[in-house]
């Protein structure tokens, strides 16, 4: 049997879209392949960890270390990472890191320890915005190790069209996130607990993690305080991350603290989703947002942000939910007010969004993820797009 080895970075940390889409991955790929996941986590200790296999199926070997990022990790990581790759001796190695720089380190290392094993990048953020944000001896080898890499797989076609401009690397390909819809037709029908669902308010939701340098929660909470001026509403955020104190902080500034709640990390969105009135990505970037894809299987209409990459692809121009310039506050507090009043638009969004998800089910994306995997591995077939 054929082996594939999955290396990625803080995936006991990860609670967003990422980790669903390569837990779903690999728990595919397992039932025909021989697979392997090696993982790094910096901000968690494995004493926390309940469950190491955590969704995994049986069959899945899983190799992960803990340990914090200081002097000598780079160089601990890199020998660590290489004795694995070494001892696996894989077909085919798929690297998720949670940047381009991520990919690009492990990319190295397989070819170091392994250089027989042809490597995929799985890019699900924004690759262009993440990858402007090193310094220029890591942009050297990041853009070293993608002009190198045997394909590039992006969460959209805009992002792959861009990846592609940007390393000069045609070996690019697009497979869209994609949501368990099963799943969340269940998980929906769950009864919301929190009182502020109760008083027959219009519910303004967002569900993202706290992270001011991608999610741009300060235009949301503008425009939302131009919003309670005509509509007596609350704005609920669903989502943990490293930026709550500072946001915490701003709504206490501007006194909207009985207006505005932080609702921290919750198992299951779905439900926030469906008792909500208008569902906001509020974004400075994105590779393929899945929780614009979750808000419209819930049956919410949704405002986002107009920024790279996904959200024009995703809403096909705004005819699935309504887009705005990104930073610009008053035009996503004209979106909002116009979802909440106009009730007959509401509705259309949200109808038309019930046919805009067919095209983000998770069979049909596991299936190209297939495709492409299967004939890399016994074809030895280029899997890129034609620009």
């Amino acid at each position: 049997m054929k082996k594939i080895l999955f290396i990625g970075d803080n995936w006991f940390g990860d609670l967003g879209g990422r980790k669903k889409i390569v837990l779903s991955l690999i728990n595919y790929l397992a039932d025909k392949y021989n697979v392997f996941l090696l993982t790094i986590d910096t901000k968690i200790k494995k004493s926390e960890i309940k469950n190491i296999n955590q969704d995994l199926k049986e069959n899945i070997k899983i190799i992960p270390y803990f340990f914090k990022r200081n002097l000598v990790f780079y160089f601990k990581l890199f020998f660590l990472f290489g004795r694995e790759i070494f001892k696996i001796k894989p077909d085919l190695i798929i690297c998720f890191g949670g940047g381009p720089h991520s990919n690009a380190f492990f990319f190295f290392i397989a070819k170091i320890f392994y250089p027989f094993s042809r490597v995929i990048f799985i890019e699900q953020g924004n690759t262009r915005a993440l990858y402007s944000k090193q310094n220029k001896f890591v942009k050297k080898l990041t853009a070293c190790a993608f002009k190198k890499v045997d394909l590039i797989i992006s969460a959209s076609k805009e992002a792959a069209e861009d990846v592609s401009s940007l390393f000069g690397n045609k070996k690019v390909n697009f497979v869209y996130n994609f949501i368990d819809l099963e799943k969340i037709n269940t998980l929906k029908q769950e009864k919301v607990d929190e009182s502020i669902f109760n008083q027959k308010k219009p519910i303004v939701l967002s569900v993202s993690r706290l992270d001011l340098n991608q999610k741009d929660f300060l235009t949301l909470i503008k425009a939302f305080s131009i919003v309670i001026k005509e509509i007596d509403a609350y704005l609920v955020i669903v989502g943990e991350g490293p930026d709550r104190d500072k946001i915490e902080k701003y709504i206490e500034e501007i006194k909207l603290d009985d207006k505005i709640f932080l609702l921290g990390h919750r198992i299951n969105p779905y439900k926030y989703m469906k008792n909500s009135s208008v569902f906001v990505l509020s974004s400075f970037h994105e590779g393929m947002p899945i929780v614009l894809i979750e808000a419209l299987a819930c049956e919410v209409p949704v405002v986002a942000t107009d920024c790279n990459f996904g959200p024009r692809e995703l809403l096909n121009n705004g005819e699935y939910g309504i887009l705005v310039p990104v930073r610009n506050y008053e035009k996503m507090a004209e979106a909002i007010k116009k979802l909440l009043i106009d009730k007959t638009l509401s509705n259309q969004f949200i109808i038309k969004g019930k046919q805009r998800i067919l095209s983000f089910t998770k069979n049909e994306s596991l299936k190209k993820y297939e495709q492409i995997i299967d004939r890399f591995i016994f074809n030895n077939n280029e899997n890129h797009l034609n620009f």
